[in-house]
């Protein structure tokens, strides 16, 4: 997990977002320098009720804020590249266009943990299905 910092404009955002029970697991934040990433990077939160990416342009004439509710998560994907990883929730309903956002510029290690603490929490929200035999 990337160190929370308190005073970015980013964990600012966060806490008016945030409701009274949630509680923050994980930040993680995209690194990849050049092109729009490296001009507004996305701070990812994964709470224990959703994840939210937060992107604020530098100029702070901008922000966007999107919120991912762990249910409709339907698949993690994680690749690693030669300099750095990128991720990707797939959700319920995803249109190709969707398809093709992902978080760029990760540092694999910090990605892969996200994605363990991210799964942990979806498979535990996953209704049991009942079998059969």
């Amino acid at each position: 997990m990337v160190p929370v910092n308190e005073n970015s404009a980013e964990y600012k955002i966060l806490r008016t977002v945030l409701t009274p029970d949630e509680k923050l697991g994980f930040v993680l934040i995209e690194r990849r320098l050049g092109g729009a990433k490296w001009l507004e990077p996305a701070h990812v939160f994964a709470t224990n009720e959703r994840i939210i990416i937060i992107r604020k342009g530098i100029f702070g004439t901008h922000q966007s804020i999107k919120a991912i509710n762990y249910k409709t998560i339907t698949e993690t994907k994680l690749e690693n590249g030669i300099l750095f990883s990128r991720m990707h929730f797939t959700l319920e309903g995803e249109n190709e266009a969707d398809s093709q956002k992902w978080l760029i510029g990760l540092v694999y290690k910090e990605a892969l943990a996200m994605v363990r603490y991210v799964n942990d929490i979806v498979d535990k929200r996953k209704p049991l299905k009942e079998s059969k035999h």
